[in-house]
Parts: structure tokens; C-alpha cells; sequence
């Protein structure tokens, strides 16, 4: 069988500190005695509950499929954040049980992450945070860290970061490789930061779409409210977002508030047509999402209705709005009805 790499994955490279561990490897088998810093390697042994309790699993039969879900050990994990960290919170809701932290942040960005997103990754850190980043076909953007300041992470360069592209910045902290912590008030200055340049027309679209979703509370059966939850609350983001879109130039007019003039500097009354390229792509990730929580649900004889709106309408509708024939047409059809 003939080998094939994707093309996405020549884009990760083999990372050196996996080779510095062969090569430390390497030397260890000849019997110099290594101090392995390229690697989280323990230098300690498996505690030996842990072992006795793998034992017995095997020795009881316990090595079946439990739930994906992962019940137990979430219910577990949540007993412990409460007892040892006074934090409550929802297994069912709020707990995910992975198979370490890479799974956990892969799960993570490939649900967030879009072909073309940039993700805000500190230079260096943790070398998986890059190349997971380049598999879900997205950018790392690197803000470096300097000794001089204790390896902290670099607010001002993070701003200077900041595009039209930008989706998720990944913060670590403690820092690896470098240990370094973020204070409080470092972190309330980040949080500043991502509540400014996160855009506010994601705020304004996010309220909006929460009251949209809250209508799938009256369905009784719990997998089809999560759907409609999703449907609706994506939905509710897009016309939100195509509305400010179409109202633009009366509302710069008017004085009133309009999200896109903040978040593209758009006082003249227009966008720009990079804008309207970001625009279409925020646009074009919520009817994505529709239509993903579209397929989970039988929608019996709305069925048709819906998946032509989900994959025809929207997309028809929010063009003609940033190419600016929505308004014509709908004025063609004025003047029609009153002739």
C-alpha cells in the first residue's frame, strides 16, 4: 500500500523535542545517567493504589466499553473540585473526561476553529498548542515572551495581534516550558482586552441570539431541545448580524447603535470589502452550525422547508445584503405591489 501524508499534515512538522528525547534516549541505553528536560517524563513510580486498582479491573473482567460520557469519573471530578477547590460545578454540564490535556485542548480547538482562523499562541509554549492549531487547517499567531519580564505574557504584543481573523487566544498558566504565573491583575487586564477586541458585535449578536434560543425550553424531550437550542440560538446570531448589516447606513445616520460601526470602524456608513469578507465569514459559520444541529433532528414535514433556508436562503440573503441588492429588491417589490 502506498504511503499518503495530507497535505494538512505537512504542514506540522516533527517537533525537536521529540528529537532531543530520541537522542536522549539513545545515550540513556548506553548507560550515561540523563536529566530529562525535553519531556514531562515522571522520575517517580505509578503510586501503587493506582496500580492495585488497575489489577484488580483486570482481574475483575473490567475491560469492556464504559460510557462515552465517562459518568463516573465526571461525578468524581466534581465532588473533587468542590471538596479541595470550592468550586461547583455540573458533571453532566460542565465535566470532560479526556485522555490527557492534549485530547482536551484538540476537542477544543477543532469544535472552535474555522480553515483560515488565527489562534494567539505565547512563544514558547506548549509545542501541541501549535501543531493542533495547524490541524484544524488554522494559524498559529505567536506572541513572544521575555526573560526580561519573567516570561509573562506580553499584553501589548497580544493586542498588536489581534485581526479580523483572529478566533481563540490560548493561555497557559502556569506557563510551559518557562513555570511563569499570571496575577490577578494581569489576568482582569486580559479579560479587558478580550472584551474590547473580541469584537462587540459578538456581545450584541450573543444577547440577541440567547433570547432566540430560550424559545426551545417548551420542547419536553432533552436531545431535541438541544438541538433546537443550537438551531435557534445560531440563528438568532445571524439575523442579529445581517440586520446591523442592512441597517447600517440608516442607523450611522440616525445616530443609533450598530455594532459594525465599532467593530469595523465603519462610521462613514459602509464596509469595506475586507470587511465585508469577515462579515460573510462570522455569517457563514452560524448557518454552518445550523445546519450541523439541523442534521441531528427529525424535523417530519418542516423537514423540506427548513433545509432549504438553512442551505439556500441564508446564504442567498445574507449576500444580497453586503453586495447591497437586498434593499433594491425589496423596493422593486414595493413599488410592484403599490402599482
Amino acid at each position: 500500500m502506498r504511503d499518503v501524508e495530507p497535505a494538512k499534515m505537512k504542514r506540522v512538522p516533527f517537533t525537536g523535542i521529540r528529537r532531543v528525547l530520541e537522542k536522549a534516549n539513545a545515550l540513556e541505553a548506553q548507560g550515561r545517567r540523563i536529566v530529562h528536560f525535553e519531556v514531562g517524563q515522571p522520575d517517580f513510580d505509578t503510586p501503587d493504589n493506582i496500580k492495585e486498582a488497575a489489577k484488580t479491573a483486570l482481574d475483575q473482567g473490567v475491560t469492556a466499553y464504559s460510557s462515552n460520557y465517562g459518568d463516573i469519573k465526571r461525578r468524581a471530578i466534581a465532588r473533587k473540585l468542590e471538596a479541595m477547590n470550592g468550586l461547583k460545578v455540573d458533571p453532566a454540564k460542565e465535566v470532560m473526561v479526556t485522555c490527557g490535556g492534549e485530547e482536551a485542548v484538540a476537542a477544543a480547538l477543532f469544535a472552535l476553529l474555522e480553515a483560515g482562523d488565527e489562534v494567539l499562541i505565547a512563544d514558547p509554549s506548549y509545542i501541541p498548542y501549535s501543531s493542533l492549531t495547524k490541524i484544524a487547517q488554522a494559524e498559529p499567531v505567536y506572541v513572544p515572551m521575555d526573560e526580561k519580564n519573567g516570561y509573562c505574557f506580553d499584553l501589548d504584543a497580544a493586542e498588536k495581534a489581534v485581526t479580523d481573523k483572529t478566533r481563540l487566544l490560548i493561555l497557559c498558566t502556569p506557563g510551559n516550558p518557562t513555570g511563569t504565573m499570571m496575577d490577578r491583575e494581569h489576568l482582569e487586564e486580559l479579560a479587558r482586552l478580550e472584551g474590547e477586541r473580541c469584537s462587540s458585535m459578538d456581545r450584541a449578536a450573543d444577547a440577541f441570539a440567547a433570547l432566540l434560543a430560550g424559545a426551545a425550553e417548551e420542547e419536553p424531550d432533552p436531545v431535541r431541545r438541544r438541538v433546537l437550542e443550537q438551531l435557534l440560538y445560531h440563528l438568532g446570531r445571524w439575523i442579529y448580524l445581517v440586520d446591523a448589516a442592512d441597517d447600517l447606513k440608516k442607523d450611522v445616520k440616525s445616530g443609533s447603535y450598530n455594532p459594525l460601526v465599532y467593530r469595523f470602524h465603519a462610521e462613514c456608513g459602509t464596509l469595506t470589502a475586507e470587511d465585508r469578507a469577515a462579515l460573510a465569514a462570522t455569517l457563514d459559520s452560524s448557518v454552518r452550525a445550523m445546519a450541523a444541529a439541523f442534521e441531528l433532528a427529525d424535523f417530519g414535514p418542516w423537514r423540506a422547508i427548513i433545509e432549504s433556508v438553512v442551505y439556500e436562503g441564508l446564504y442567498a440573503v445574507g449576500a444580497a445584503v453586503l453586495n447591497g441588492t437586498f434593499r433594491k429588491g425589496r423596493r422593486r417589490k414595493q413599488r410592484k405591489a403599490g402599482a
